[in-house]
C-alpha cells in the first residue's frame, strides 16, 4: 500500500502452527489417474449435451426425435436449452436420446423411447425431459443405442430400454420401459452403455460387461452374448470405461488405455486391424486422464490438457486436419487444456478446463455447434460456450504453489510465479488476468506482500499486510505479464513468509466487451493519512476518471482496501455512492489491527464509492487493480450490484455438525428474503466471506457447489477471530456455492457484491 501502511504494522503477534490453518494441496503420484468425475459432457449419435451454469443442460446438433429437449425435433446448429431441467450434475447422451442425473440422485431422460430407453412406463417419444420412474440415488448414467444405465450410490446398476442381447443384464432378453437391477453387482463405480451391450468398473478395478458380443466386445475372450455380467479378462486398476458401437476402452489407474472388441477401422489403437475379444493395450498412449470411443474411433484426453484420437478418420472426427485413418493415438489440433473428452458417430468433442467446448467432425445436423453445417477437420467452438474479451471463467480453486513444499524456500525480496497455461489449473496461457487468494504464513517479521504484473515496477500499493507469525489470506485480482509466460511477480518488503497461492478463475484477453475486465498494475486512489483524517463514519472516494488507467466509461473496480490502526473494533462497508447504506461489511478489525480486502465494486454516483466505518475512526487506504467497461453484460462480464448478504449462520444454531454449508447465489434472495438482482444463469459470483469466533484455528474453503470440496482456503482464522476476505466464485450446481470449514465450528457470513453473466 502506498508508503506500504507507513511501515507501520499494529497489531498482537501470534504464533500458530501454519498446517493446522492452511489446506496443504496432496498431489497425486506421478502418472497416476483418478476416478473421472460423472461428465458434465456427452456426445453419441449426432448430438450433444453439456451442463452450464446453475445445472441447465444445452444440447445441440440433430433433433429427429427430440434429443435436444428443446420441445421441437428441428435440427440446431448452436446450443439450446433442455426444457424443465435445472439442478443437473452429469449428462449422457444415448444414440437418439440423451438423459441427466440432478444433484438430488434423480435421473431425466428425453428423447426415442421406442423400446423404454426414457425410463418412464411408457414407449412415449419425449421431446422434453422426463423424469426416470423409481430412480433416486443415481450419481452417474450412461446411454446406448436404445437402453440406458445409471450407477446408484450403493454401488447396483440399474438399465433400461431394449433387451434383444441382455444389455439390460437382469438375466432376460425382455426390454423394460423401467428399470431393472443388473444382476450381481454391488460395488460399481462407472458404468458406459454400448450399441447392444453395456460394462461396468467396479471397485476392486476390475470391470464386468454384458449383452451382445459378436465382435468380442464384453472382453471375455469369447463371442458368444450373455444376459448377466462376465468379467473382462485381465483388467486390474481400471477407473473408468466407455463403449461404443461395437467395442470399449478402459482407462486404468497408471494413466494407460487399453481397448477390446471390433477392430475394423483400427479403432483399438494397437496398430492392427484385428478384432480383439481381450483388453489390448492402445500403443504409445500415457499419462491419460480418461478414454471415449464412438463409431469406430476413440479419443483420449490427457493429464497435461491436450486430446490424442485413433481409428477411423471419415469427415475428420480423429481432429488432426486430415481424413486419414490412423492405427495408433494422433493429436488433435490445437487442444492443449482438454479435460472431458467425447465422441459422436462421426465427430468427437472436448471440455476445456475453462469449461469452452470445440467440436469437430461431420456437421450436417449442426453436431459441431457452430452455427454451420459445414464438416470440420480440426476443432472448433461451439456457439455461446466462450467467454468474450475482458469476461470471467471462474474454476474449482487449484493450488498453484505452498511454499512450505519442499525445495521451494520462503519468500525473500522478489519471486516470480506462473499463473497461467499451469496444467491442471483450468487457466488457459493466454489469460489477460487472474483471480487469485493468496495467503501469507508464519512471517518472521512484520510487512507487506505485493502481487504484480511480471516485468512492471514494484508499485506503491500491497495486496496483503502482516504482523510476525500471521496467517493472514486476501483475495486477489492481478494483471498477467506480457512476456507470454503467464507470470506475475510477487514482492515482499520484510519477514521472508511462506506464501500459498490458490487461483480461483481468469479473466480473457483483448478489447473488453459490456461488463468485460481491463488490469493495470496496482495504482493508489486513496489515503486517508494524506491529509483527510480517519474515517469517522462516511467518506466519499472518486474513482472514475481520477484514478490513472480507469476511464470515465467504467462501471464497476478492482479494489484492494485496507485499514489500518482503528482506535476501536469495528467494521467497515464499501458500497456505490448514491444508495442507501447496505447491511453488509467488507472488512471487520480489532484496534490497531493492519487489515486488507480484495473485493469487486460496482462504481456509484459520479463515478464514486462511499466508505462507512462504525466504529473506531481507522485510516483507509483504496489500491485499485482493474475496472469494467461499460455495456449490456455479455459472457462472462461483471455486473455490479449494491451488496447484499446471502448468508447468516448466526440467526440459526451456534454450531452446526456439518462442516459445509451450501447457499443459492444465482437466482436467489437476501437473508430477509429480497430478490439480491443476481440472474439464474450467471456464471461466477463476486462474495465477501467471514469467518465469525471458531472454537479454534481453521480455515473456510468457497467453491462451487456439486463437486468435492478442492484442497485450497479462501479465509483464514485463529480462535475467537473475526475475519473477512474476497472471493470470486463459479456457480455450481442447484446455482448454489458450497463454504466449508476444517475446524473449529465458525459461523459463516456472506455478502454478495456482484455476478458475471453466463
Amino acid at each position: 500500500m502506498g508508503r506500504r501502511v507507513s511501515g507501520v504494522y499494529v497489531g498482537v503477534a501470534f504464533v500458530v502452527v501454519a498446517a493446522a490453518l492452511i489446506g496443504v494441496a496432496p498431489r497425486p503420484a506421478a502418472g497416476v489417474t483418478p476416478v473421472p468425475a460423472a461428465p458434465t459432457l456427452a456426445s453419441r449419435g449426432g448430438h450433444s449435451c453439456a451442463v452450464v451454469t446453475g445445472g441447465v443442460v444445452s444440447c445441440w446438433g440433430q433433433n429427429n426425435n427430440g434429443e435436444l429437449g428443446d420441445s421441437t425435433t428441428q435440427n440446431r446448429t448452436t446450443p439450446v436449452v433442455a426444457r424443465n431441467l435445472t439442478g443437473a450434475q452429469s449428462v449422457a447422451a444415448g444414440d437418439r436420446h440423451s438423459c441427466a442425473v440432478l444433484l438430488s440422485g434423480a435421473v431425466w431422460c428425453w428423447g426415442q423411447n421406442t423400446a423404454g430407453q426414457v425410463g418412464d412406463g411408457t414407449t412415449t417419444l419425449r421431446k422434453v425431459p422426463t423424469q426416470v420412474s423409481g430412480i433416486s440415488t443415481a450419481k452417474q448414467v450412461a446411454g446406448g443405442l436404445a437402453h440406458t444405465c445409471a450407477v446408484l450410490t450403493n454401488g447396483r446398476v440399474n438399465c433400461w430400454g431394449q433387451n434383444t442381447y441382455g444389455q439390460l443384464g437382469d438375466g432376460s432378453n425382455t426390454s423394460r420401459s423401467t428399470f431393472v437391477e443388473v444382476q450381481g453387482i454391488t460395488n460399481a463405480v462407472w458404468v458406459s452403455a454400448g450399441n447392444t451391450f453395456s460394462c461396468a468398473v467396479l471397485a476392486t478395478g476390475t470391470a464386468q460387461c454384458w449383452g451382445g458380443n459378436g465382435s468380442g466386445q464384453l472382453g471375455d475372450n469369447g463371442t458368444a452374448a450373455t444376459t448377466s455380467p462376465v468379467n473382462v479378462a485381465s483388467l486390474t486398476n481400471a477407473v473408468a470405461v466407455s463403449s461404443g458401437t461395437k467395442s470399449s476402452c478402459a482407462t486404468l489407474s497408471d494413466g494407460t488405455v487399453n481397448c477390446w472388441g471390433e477392430n475394423t477401422s483400427q479403432q483399438l489403437g494397437d496398430g492392427t486391424s484385428e478384432n480383439r475379444r481381450f483388453p489390448v493395450a492402445v500403443t504409445g498412449l500415457t499419462g491419460a486422464r480418461h478414454a471415449t470411443v464412438g463409431d469406430n474411433h476413440a479419443c483420449a484426453v490427457l493429464l497435461t490438457g491436450p486430446m490424442v484420437c485413433w481409428g477411423e478418420n471419415i469427415n475428420g472426427k480423429l481432429g488432426d486436419g486430415t481424413t486419414t485413418n490412423s492405427a495408433s493415438p494422433v493429436p488433435s489440433s490445437g487442444i492443449v487444456t482438454g479435460l472431458i473428452p467425447t465422441a459422436m458417430d462421426d465427430g468427437s468433442c472436448v471440455r476445456l478446463t475453462d469449461s469452452t467446448i470445440r467440436c469437430w467432425g461431420l456437421n450436417a445436423s449442426g453436431q459441431v455447434g457452430d452455427g454451420t453445417t459445414m464438416n470440420r477437420l480440426t476443432p472448433t467452438n461451439v456457439l455461446g460456450f466462450q467467454t468474450v474479451a475482458g469476461g470471467f471463467t471462474g474454476v474449482t480453486p487449484y493450488r498453484l504453489v505452498d511454499t512450505r513444499g519442499p525445495n521451494l524456500g520462503v519468500v525473500c525480496g522478489s519471486g516470480t510465479l506462473q499463473v497461467a497455461g499451469v496444467p491442471g489449473s483450468g487457466i488457459p496461457q493466454s489469460a489477460a488476468s487472474v483471480a487469485l487468494n493468496v495467503t501469507v504464513v508464519n512471517p518472521k517479521a512484520a510487512g507487506f506482500l505485493t502481487l504484480f504484473p511480471s516485468g512492471a515496477s514494484v508499485p506503491t500499493a500491497s495486496n496483503v499486510n502482516f504482523t510476525a507469525g500471521q496467517v493472514v489470506a486476501n483475495n486477489v485480482v492481478v494483471k498477467v505479464g506480457t512476456d507470454g509466460n503467464g507470470t506475475i511477480d510477487l514482492y515482499a518488503n520484510a519477514g521472508c513468509p511462506d506464501v500459498i497461492v490458490d487461483v480461483v478463475g481468469s479473466f480473457s484477453g483483448g478489447s473488453p466487451a459490456g461488463g468485460g475486465f481491463t488490469g493495470i498494475t496496482p495504482v493508489r486512489a486513496y489515503d486517508s493519512r494524506d491529509g483527510d483524517g480517519c474515517v469517522g463514519a462516511t467518506r466519499v472516494v472518486p474513482i472514475q476518471s481520477v484514478v490513472p488507467g480507469v476511464p470515465v466509461s467504467a462501471t464497476a473496480v478492482a479494489l484492494n482496501i485496507t485499514v489500518v490502526g482503528p482506535r476501536a473494533a469495528g467494521y467497515l462497508t464499501a458500497y456505490p455512492s448514491g444508495v442507501g447504506r447496505p447491511n453488509v461489511s467488507t472488512l471487520n478489525y480489532v484496534a490497531g489491527q493492519v487489515v486488507p480486502n480484495g473485493t469487486l465494486l460496482k462504481l456509484g454516483n459520479a463515478g464514486q464509492i462511499t466508505v462507512f466505518a462504525n466504529a473506531g475512526c481507522p485510516d483507509v487506504v483504496i489500491d485499485v487493480v482493474g475496472w469494467f467497461a461499460t455495456g449490456t453484460a455479455v459472457l462472462g462480464g461483471f455486473i455490479g450490484i449494491t451488496p447484499a448478504r446471502i448468508l447468516d449462520t448466526r440467526t440459526g444454531p451456534a454450531c452446526s455438525v456439518n462442516p459445509t454449508t451450501s447457499v443459492q447465489v444465482a437466482g436467489g434472495t437476501d437473508v430477509g428474503g429480497a430478490a439480491t438482482g443476481v440472474p439464474a444463469n450467471a456464471s461466477a459470483v463476486a462474495l465477501n466471506v467471514t469467518a465469525v469466533a471458531g472454537f479454534v484455528p481453521g480455515y473456510i474453503t468457497a467453491y462451487p457447489a456439486g463437486v468435492a470440496a478442492p484442497t485450497a482456503s479462501t479465509v483464514n482464522y485463529r480462535a475467537g477471530q473475526v475475519v473477512p476476505n474476497g472471493a470470486l466464485v463459479k456457480v455450481g450446481a442447484f446455482a448454489a456455492d458450497s463454504f466449508t470449514t476444517n475446524g473449529g465450528c465458525p459461523n459463516v457470513v456472506v455478502d454478495i457484491n456482484g455476478y458475471f453473466a453466463g
